[in-house]
């Protein structure tokens, strides 16, 4: 079993996986949700994906971050959707920012307020480029990737 466990790990991904992952998530030892991961390819775009559900006494949260880039790691748009509810007031908030990016132009949409901004540097979002980079790499030991990360809903 040992050898059978080794022999199967030995190997590093080749590319990008497709696919989707789901997790528990676990506050002080009690599951208090799920984590649902998901990545996708298609018409030269990569699609990754991240739903997160937690519940805690009377509030539960939504959160969906969905990240689209080129196949060479160029953004596309930045979806996050929080959506967080409280079961004991029945207060209800839905919080929803849109980043949109055509070459070093970003135009946010946050609630529908709307701004425009021009970066000066090339950037990535958070999406593939690491892994990929990683996996290209080999994963040896010693390797750094860097990139200039750009978060727009810093903004």
């Amino acid at each position: 079993m040992t050898v059978l466990f080794l022999f199967s790990c030995s190997r590093v991904p080749g590319s990008l996986n497709s696919g989707q992952w789901r997790y528990n998530l676990i506050v002080n030892g009690v599951r208090a949700g799920k984590a649902v991961i998901s990545n996708s390819a298609g018409d030269g775009l990569l699609v990754s994906r991240t739903e997160m559900f937690i519940s805690l006494g009377s509030i539960k949260n939504t959160t969906t971050q969905t990240v689209t880039e080129t196949a060479d790691f160029r953004p596309v748009k930045l979806e996050i959707v929080n959506v967080m509810e409280d079961s004991s007031s029945g207060a209800r908030q839905v919080i929803s920012r849109v980043a949109e990016f055509r070459g070093s132009t970003v135009t946010l949409d946050s609630n529908g307020a709307k701004a425009r901004y021009t970066l000066k540097q090339p950037f990535i979002i958070d999406g593939n480029y690491f892994t990929d980079s990683l996996i290209k790499g080999k994963f040896r030991e010693g390797m750094e990737v860097r990139a200039k990360l750009y978060e727009p809903t810093v903004e």
